[in-house]
């Protein structure tokens, strides 16, 4: 439908007896327009309201939309911090869960390592709801390592900042491989009060 992005939804029950919905994320785009930045803000806000009511989730993937998306179309209708607001509104980002009989507050909106996700850009978050992302591991990052064999520079592509050459041909991923450590509280966790 065109209110939605493509996305894949999988539940899940983990060992320590915690259901988890994860779903990957791609938002739709046409053009680098602002009717086009509205359709991909009314695309995950179709998503986080159909997944408000989820107790753990995991949202990951390509939001095509960053702070870099709203700074040069110049429109105070749409920015960054509209599709945060959005999203605290839908009850989808992290809100404090119990940890070792204490309450620990997570950070209140999307998380995505340091560097660039796509070409120059950051457009692949990390949501999460009852969920704590481990910012300080070294685990979390933006790889573009997968790159190093690409040597057909005269292929459609372009060059990430690590020096290697990224493939758009169809079949080859033109995305960097994010990895991001978190912690998934038990239902037990969940009920400690502070």
């Amino acid at each position: 439908m065109d209110e939605q992005p493509n996305w894949i939804k999988v539940s899940a029950k983990l060992a320590n007896g915690t259901a988890i919905d994860i779903i990957g994320v791609k938002v739709r785009i046409e053009k680098e327009t602002t009717p086009d930045l509205s359709s991909r803000k009314d695309q995950l806000e179709w998503i986080c309201s159909q997944n408000s009511k989820t107790d753990t989730l995991i949202m990951l993937g390509d939001l095509n939309y960053g702070p870099h998306r709203t700074e040069y179309l110049n429109t105070k209708e749409l920015n960054w911090q509209d599709i945060i607001d959005m999203m605290r509104h839908n009850q989808i980002l992290n809100v404090a869960y119990p940890k070792d009989n204490f309450i620990e507050d997570s950070p209140y909106s999307p998380y995505s390592p340091f560097g660039s996700s796509f070409k120059n850009e950051q457009i692949d978050w990390l949501v999460a709801k009852n969920v704590r992302i481990n910012r300080d591991s070294s685990y979390n990052q933006l790889d573009w390592s997968f790159g190093r064999h690409n040597t057909q520079s005269f292929k459609n592509g372009y060059l990430v900042p690590q020096g290697y050459f990224i493939r758009t041909d169809p079949a080859y991923p033109d995305h960097a491989i994010f990895t991001a450590e978190i912690s998934v509280p038990s239902e037990e966790e969940k009920t400690v009060k502070k």
